[in-house]
């Protein structure tokens, strides 16, 4: 688990594939928990990480129930952390909601304001 270097009190896990190489920028998924269990859904999804050569970043604060500007806070403390620790393909950018809508439209809105671009906002629900 990563504490924000932004706000500490923000934390998000970070998953590396096996074959990741420092010199090579690589694609991200952020993954929003209505739990705030940044690790489940890394878990859930390591296979796919690897097999796609992408990281995975899961936030540990933002949960349902939390307003667009506290899950905003969160969002954009992990977004920005990321791109300061991570060398991140900002071409090939998604993010990925479980269970709700809030969370993926709060998405593409800050991440406009990072200049990244989400391909996509998926949602999942299990």
């Amino acid at each position: 688990m990563f504490e924000s270097q932004t706000n500490p009190a923000i934390s998000f896990s970070i998953y590396t594939p096996k074959n990741f190489s420092e010199s090579h920028s690589l694609p991200v998924i952020y993954f929003f928990d209505p739990h705030a269990d940044g690790k489940l859904p890394l878990e859930k999804y390591r296979s796919l990480a690897d097999e796609m050569n992408l990281f995975l970043v899961g936030c540990n604060s933002s949960q349902n129930g939390m307003s667009m500007e506290e899950s905003g806070v969160a969002a954009s403390a992990m977004i920005t952390d990321c791109s300061k620790r991570m060398l991140i393909n900002t071409a090939i950018t998604n993010s990925c909601r479980f269970f709700g809508r809030q969370q993926g439209s709060l998405c593409n809105s800050y991440a406009a304001s990072f200049s990244i671009r989400f391909n996509c906002v998926l949602r999942f629900c299990f």
